[in-house]
């Protein structure tokens, strides 16, 4: 009603028809319902004492070094009632008196709190748990103050910040966690003052930041940060996980040109680290992936030729260098790896995966000569738009010139399409090379390929669990993207045959039974450790990890082949040529 409380209604069951009758809304939300809760379950809520409501105690706190007394024969008046109601309180509370059972533990001990009633206001109460929060908040104040070096008690004091919002019980504001964000922000400014260049407040500030602040805003920031910590190598990564994501700042060159920098980056630290420390170790893996995250990008923008040029020249580099090459210790020693690499590639002679290919030590043995292919020339058929459904028509075209090989082209070939990047040359992939001195590092370059080529890792899927890194990194297990038959004979069957109706009704499109409903291990998306059982199962009767060729297109399982049974000779590795061989039977069974 207009003029009335929000918390006044208009009851339209009670009162005679002559007038409303109006009562007060019951609140059951946030600190009211934890009221209500406590007064019917007997358990008694605390609150603030204000000012005022007990002087005493108000005056000592206050620092005064006297107590005031009030004069006049009012103020001794008052003081003899005040001494006959307490000598008759006195009687009523012996410990014999049934009254002085009932009122003891009228006041709590704390005599800054005092029992709460139902009419009290929500700002006055003090329950329990909130109480703890506050004396948590002057501890991890203590502790920072007293540890300023201390990474975890700083980060412990930002994220105590969600347990105070959450405090309240009730769903929380926008501006409310925008505020709680700012104030985490500013603890990790004076954290980052007592720790510079710390790996996890920075990496847990940009996390922050990236909540409440816009992508101008956000690119400036990392700018900065990268400019101020550029060994920090969790800050890298997680700046290339920003720009690719990021939609209003992303376009490709821009985003290949960070992964350049990451890449540069860390490899001036992985020189500078001890051979065979742990520190090297883990920066040759945080290598692997950031140039594992680059294939994956030219892959999916439809660069699919840098792609596996770049594969090419890491694999060469590390699995069919000469003998004579040594891990290099420094950049300039990495540089002329690079040149001597450079001369095989722009040979142009058989490479890695390609049929006939010997690898660069050969190509090195017989005096920088080796096998050149035949010219190879590239067909591609006139698009052909249907006026009818030019879209429908437009989608087939794409798909089948997506169809067609993508193998890295050679200035001998004749393209037909005026297409500059179907031929790689070096100086396009030379920032993306390293050459890794860690054995566990060269395994998982193995891994990194058949991730690329969307099969099971070999090393690391042996342990492969449902919720480890391998499993959820969303830029690395992007199957659904590249299984589009399966998903069309899963979710949307066109066979007639199976249009059992499920669900159905005015204004929506039937939904149909999938024809594979029968053998469900027929779906690919593949999410267990590897097992021998599941390389040479049948999907129609077991999990196989082998199921079709991966992400890349049927054309390309040749290319796959070669790669692995060039490496399988190249190493003599019993676990990899095991895998070939489940990955032969799969996809060449007349082999």
């Amino acid at each position: 009603m207009l003029g009335l409380s929000p918390e006044i209604r208009i009851d339209v069951g009670e009162g005679d028809g002559k007038g409303l009758i109006l009562q007060e809304r019951e609140r059951r939300s946030g600190t009211n319902a934890r009221k209500l809760f406590a007064l019917e379950s007997g358990v008694r809520t605390l609150r603030i004492k204000k000012d005022g409501e007990d002087s005493t105690v108000r005056v000592f706190e206050g620092g005064m070094d006297f107590v005031p007394l009030s004069g006049g024969d009012r103020g001794r008046k008052r003081r003899i009632a005040d001494f006959e109601q307490e000598e008759h309180e006195g009687e009523a509370d012996h410990y014999r008196s049934l009254e002085g059972l009932r009122k003891s533990g009228e006041n709590p001990d704390d005599r800054d709190l005092e029992y709460a009633s139902a009419s009290g206001s929500e700002g006055d109460y003090v329950t329990a748990g909130g109480w703890d929060d506050r004396q948590k908040t002057v501890e991890l104040t203590r502790k920072v103050n007293e540890e300023p070096g201390s990474v975890s008690a700083w980060l412990d004091y930002v994220n105590h910040q969600d347990a105070l919002l959450a405090s309240g019980g009730r769903r929380t504001t926008m501006a409310e966690r925008k505020s709680t964000a700012e104030v985490k922000l500013d603890i990790l400014d004076k954290a980052l003052e007592k720790c510079p260049g710390n790996e996890e407040l920075l990496v847990k500030y940009m996390d922050i930041a990236q909540v409440i602040w816009d992508s101008r805003k956000m690119m400036t920031k990392w700018q900065q940060m990268l400019k101020e910590n550029p060994t920090v190598i969790g800050l890298w990564t997680k700046y290339i996980n920003f720009r690719q994501t990021d939609f209003l700042s992303f376009t490709y060159s821009e985003c290949v040109k960070c992964f350049s920098e990451c890449l540069t980056t860390l490899r001036a630290a992985a020189m500078k680290a001890v051979d065979r420390s742990e520190d090297k170790e883990k920066i040759e893996r945080i290598i692997l992936y950031v140039f594992l995250r680059t294939a994956l990008l030219m892959k999916e923008a439809g660069f699919v030729e840098n792609a596996i040029a770049a594969f090419q020249l890491m694999i060469e580099l590390n699995f069919f260098a000469p003998p004579q090459i040594a891990a290099p210790r420094s950049l300039s020693e990495h540089e002329k790896v690079l040149e001597l690499l450079d001369t095989f590639w722009d040979s142009e002679v058989l490479r890695v995966g390609e049929m006939g290919a010997e690898g660069w030590f050969s190509f090195v043995q017989l005096g920088n000569e080796g096998k050149a292919p035949e010219a190879q020339k590239g067909t591609v058929s006139p698009d052909s738009l249907d006026t009818h459904d030019p879209f429908g028509s437009w989608v087939a075209a794409e798909e089948e010139r997506m169809g067609v090989p993508k193998m890295p082209a050679r200035t001998i070939d004749e393209v037909e399409e005026d297409d500059p990047y179907r031929v790689v040359l070096f100086s396009d992939m030379r920032e993306f090379m390293f050459y890794f001195t860690n054995q566990a590092a060269r395994k998982r370059l193995i891994d990194a390929f058949l991730i690329f080529s969307g099969l099971r890792p070999l090393y690391e899927g042996a342990h492969m669990s449902s919720g480890g890194a391998e499993a959820t990194d969303i830029f690395l297990r992007n199957e659904l993207g590249q299984m589009d038959e399966y998903l069309e004979r899963w979710f949307w069957p066109k066979s007639e045959g199976n249009n059992n109706e499920l669900i159905g009704w005015g204004g929506m499109e039937l939904e149909k039974k999938a024809p594979l409903r029968g053998k469900p291990f027929q779906f690919s998306l593949r999410n267990f450790p590897l097992s021998e059982e599941m390389l040479f199962a049948k999907s129609e009767y077991w999990i196989s990890a082998m199921d079709g060729p991966g992400g890349l297109k049927r054309e390309d399982v040749e290319f796959v082949g070669n790669v692995l049974k060039m490496l399988v000779t190249q190493l003599n590795d019993e676990q990899l040529a095991f895998y070939f061989l489940a990955w032969t039977w799969k996809n060449r069974p007349s082999r």
